[in-house]
């Protein structure tokens, strides 16, 4: 017993270090140009990217806990609050390989099974890309004369976008709902990819499915809840696809509409280009749309605004969340050591 809350206290100490370590070599090279945009940055711009970022987090936390609300877990609002910036955490840490499982771990921990945090997660990832959809859309149809006259060349980009994630989003529904098209899907890729790295995804994908299969049955037990769901994941968008209006409005005055569409496309568009996490395509696509309002430098310049919003805060937020618990469980330990030598 002794040697095990020792040998426990050590690798949880090893593992603090490590987690400490690869922060600051992310801060020093990932983190560091948006660091010194922030510097340059007037107080009023970075406090109003601040709120809206702080503002998406409390939406999403209630959304989460609208997700969770038919297992009978009732989330407090401060841990439906670090449900998102729990995984964004560690997806930075784990350079985007570990997100998904922080966040089934993050459930798991708030008492849910692993079948079940698999598809809260599964339908989390849904329900955000129903809301891209919609409010993609809606930024095509508002904003299609302003996309002909100054980036035609962006229109196919977004309508083949929105096809390929309605697709995604319609393969995921229909089978987790109809079991059938999920064997039949099962065995089509399984006859298509025979290496060994694919089979594993195909299994990975199979349990996915299956996890999503008992959530969507469980969410659609209440239907009410349902179109709360769909609402809650288009609105706690709009803080996100706000912030470019914020970042320029003082030099440039673009309208909030324009602003939003665009992001709302970038977001899409961005989607279905591969990269670790999807950050880097999104990035092209931003400075791609925004480069003929604003000029390259002023839309690279607020990219990195926009990321402080929505990706360096949350991660913030989830390294005290984790330093915290981590801090807690050290203390524990050290407790258990020193009762056991007594």
């Amino acid at each position: 017993m002794k040697k095990h809350s020792k040998g426990k206290l050590v690798l949880n100490f090893l593992l603090m270090s490590v987690i400490i370590v690869v922060i600051l070599f992310i801060m020093k090279n990932s983190l560091g140009e948006i660091f010194h945009q922030i510097g340059r940055t007037k107080p009023s711009v970075l406090m109003g990217v601040t709120l809206l970022g702080l503002l998406f987090l409390c939406l999403e936390g209630y959304n989460y806990r609208q997700i969770v609300a038919p297992f009978d877990l009732k989330l407090s609002f401060s841990k439906g609050f670090f449900a998102f910036c729990y995984p964004a955490f560690y997806r930075v840490i784990t350079f985007g390989a570990g997100t998904l499982v922080a966040e089934v771990m993050y459930f798991r921990q708030r008492g849910l099974t692993t079948s079940q945090s698999m598809g809260v997660t599964s339908i989390h990832m849904m329900l955000y890309k129903l809301g891209v959809i919609s409010m993609s859309f809606a930024g095509l149809l508002l904003s299609f004369p302003v996309l002909l006259a100054k980036m035609s060349y962006m229109v196919p980009a977004v309508i083949i976008g929105l096809v390929v994630t309605s697709l995604v989003v319609f393969v995921l529904f229909l089978a987790s709902a109809n079991q059938r098209f999920h064997h039949w899907l099962m065995v089509l890729a399984n006859r298509l990819f025979k290496s060994e790295s694919a089979k594993k995804r195909i299994d990975s994908f199979n349990e996915q499915i299956e996890s999503l299969r008992e959530t969507v049955r469980e969410i659609m037990t209440d239907r009410t809840n349902v179109i709360k769901l769909v609402g809650i994941n288009v609105l706690k968008l709009i803080p996100w696809y706000v912030m470019p209006y914020v970042i320029f409005y003082d030099e440039h005055q673009l309208s909030l509409m324009l602003t939003m569409s665009l992001v709302a496309m970038a977001s899409v568009v961005g989607g279905i280009i591969p990269s670790p996490a999807g950050i880097g395509s999104f990035d092209f696509i931003f400075v791609l749309l925004f480069s003929p309002l604003v000029g390259r430098v002023d839309a690279a310049s607020g990219l990195l605004l926009y990321r402080f919003g929505t990706y360096v805060i949350p991660v913030l937020l989830g390294m005290f969340y984790v330093a915290r618990n981590k801090e807690q469980e050290l203390k524990e330990e050290i407790h258990e050591l020193k009762e056991s030598r007594t």
